[in-house]
């Protein structure tokens, strides 16, 4: 299956109908997969062609036809070829010089940048270290490195007026943030928003490298900041802090019902007998107390202004 999703996607590459981005997006299934192998095709089609000068051409060929008819000659017995034990040493010896002379070379093409013939092998390093990482965490780290590489490439082409390469360098660190920040959806929250910061400060540097170009300059970092922009924007709500449950309801202890007393209704006679009357009492009421009237004296008396003193009588004893 995904043989044949990579090769639609190459060709729909190819046609100018879609990106590597647009592929991704459009398979997430197998987007961790397919995306080394897009990069890869991407960056052999990005080499040039290398075609011999003319001049090259006519030199070899002159002395090809110069060369003497081959002879059959007996090869010459050698030290080298008589003993097996050196043709071993002689190896390991000739293994070595060209693992010392290749490394030499790429560790001068990891500093080179896209004016410099070394830069082509830069590149395919890169997708090499790229093709072997199989852990995604691993390939997202890669895809950040190459970025920063490419915007100090962007910077220095800029700086020397190579305005070409350098706008080129500009897309292709918008294609490494595509690629990282699609890779960091399909991990962990944490992993997203790691990465997401380190596309922040990227763009930042490419802010202060949009301050130091001129107008006529600054079209495609404005391009590539905007489009940076956009897909920040995008992961922003994958981005905010999960909202906390709300505290569960405290339960309502239930009201407690008031029962009115259970009024039993009065006895009812059987049918046909005698019904007696219960005679019904009026309530009693307090009446209040007469007021006290003190009768009038009767006429012609004439009413006492004060108590007569009555004299006490004295009574004389005999003497002796």
């Amino acid at each position: 299956m995904i043989e044949r999703i990579l090769d639609e996607c190459l060709n729909e590459i190819r046609a100018g109908r879609m990106t590597i981005a647009d592929c991704l997006a459009k398979y997430p299934a197998v987007a961790e997969e397919l995306a080394p192998h897009l990069q890869m095709a991407a960056a052999l089609e990005k080499l040039p062609d290398v075609q011999p000068s003319p001049e090259f051409t006519r030199a070899t060929r002159a002395r090809v036809l110069e060369l003497p008819p081959p002879t059959r000659s007996a090869r010459a017995q050698t030290m080298l070829f008589r003993f097996p034990a050196w043709r071993f040493a002689f190896a390991a010896v000739l293994f070595v010089a060209v693992a010392i002379l290749a490394s030499t070379g790429i560790a001068n093409a990891q500093v080179s940048f896209p004016d410099s013939p070394l830069y082509p092998l830069k590149r395919a390093g890169e997708q090499f270290e790229l093709t072997f990482a199989f852990a995604s965490l691993d390939r997202i780290d890669l895809h950040l490195t190459f970025a920063d590489k490419r915007l100090n490439e962007a910077a220095q082409m800029y700086q020397v007026r190579r305005n070409d390469l350098g706008e080129r360098a500009l897309n292709e660190y918008q294609n490494e943030i595509v690629f990282a920040l699609a890779l960091a959806q399909l991990q962990s929250p944490d992993t997203l928003r790691r990465t997401t910061a380190h596309v922040v400060n990227q763009q930042k540097d490419l802010r202060a490298l949009q301050s130091q170009l001129d107008l006529s300059e600054r079209a495609t970092v404005d391009n590539v900041l905007e489009s940076g922009e956009k897909k920040l924007g995008q992961l922003a709500p994958l981005l905010a802090p999960p909202v906390p449950p709300p505290p569960p309801a405290r339960a309502l202890s239930p009201t407690p019902a008031i029962t009115a007393p259970i009024i039993s209704p009065p006895p009812v006679a059987p049918t046909g007998a005698a019904t007696i009357p219960i005679p019904i009492l009026p309530a009693a009421t307090l009446a209040p107390p007469p007021p006290v009237i003190n009768p009038p004296p009767p006429p012609g008396l004439p009413l006492p202004t004060a108590i007569p003193v009555v004299p006490v009588p004295t009574i004389k004893l005999p003497g002796p």
